[in-house]
């Protein structure tokens, strides 16, 4: 914000969001809308980098038991 308006903002831009207004459905489809869109990009990334992780170390784990039989 700095940069765009040459000050530092008064307070921040997050608005506070009680429990109890969650369970009312405008809140929750205004609030939670970004969601399923956040889901969608981050879980196959997440998924692909732990699969391949696990693999490499599951394969290390592999090949060093295999040796020192």
């Amino acid at each position: 914000m700095w940069v765009l308006h040459g000050r530092l903002p008064e307070r921040p831009g997050f608005r506070h969001v009680a429990l109890v207004d969650y369970m009312e459905w405008t809140t929750f489809l205004t609030v939670g809308r970004a969601a399923p869109g956040g889901i969608a990009l981050f879980c196959p990334a997440a998924a692909l980098l732990v699969y391949f992780g696990l693999r490499g170390v599951l394969t290390r784990a592999q090949a060093e038991r295999g040796r020192n039989e």
